[in-house]
């Protein structure tokens, strides 16, 4: 995903963009910007700090996050996992910075959740209610507020990419 960067030549002009998109309500939450140590301007620092601090539910067990080989890059694909009879489905969408998540419940209307994602960095984002990690054949993924009875909201989840 391609967030944009600010591109300022010198430190005044840098501090007064960082300034503008911060009062103009730009930054969302779920993201920092840090300085980079040569002078370079800030990027943003995904935050999944309450994802790595609960346990993964991967088919029908639980494992700690650590135990993910964490990817580099998040693929813009379709992943999707089950939970008993419903199906769960996750796309990210790189031109506008979203995910979607399909819950499909037989006998049931389609759940559709989207969030807008603030931050993408190293194969990590964050967004305002969800945080997400691009793992090896799949990524994790953790929504605050699902919205969903099917989705439990003390795990975060593994989504395999789908082929």
């Amino acid at each position: 995903m391609d967030f944009p960067r600010l591109h300022t030549a010198s430190t005044a002009r840098r501090s007064k963009r960082l300034g503008a998109l911060l009062s103009g309500g730009l930054l969302a939450a779920g993201c920092t910007l840090v300085q980079a140590d040569d002078g370079a301007a800030p990027q943003c620092q995904a935050q999944i700090t309450t994802l790595m601090s609960l346990p993964v539910l991967d088919g029908t067990e639980t494992f700690e996050p650590r135990l993910y080989h964490p990817s580099p890059d998040l693929v813009y694909a379709q992943y999707s996992v089950e939970l008993g009879d419903t199906l769960l489905e996750v796309s990210i969408d790189p031109q506008n910075n979203t995910l979607t998540r399909w819950t499909l419940e037989a006998g049931e209307e389609e759940d559709v959740r989207h969030y807008q994602l603030s931050c993408d960095e190293n194969g990590r984002f964050s967004g305002d209610g969800v945080e997400g990690m691009a793992v090896d054949g799949g990524l994790l993924l953790y929504e605050a507020k699902a919205g969903d009875d099917s989705i439990p909201d003390d795990l975060a989840l593994f989504y395999s990419k789908d082929h």
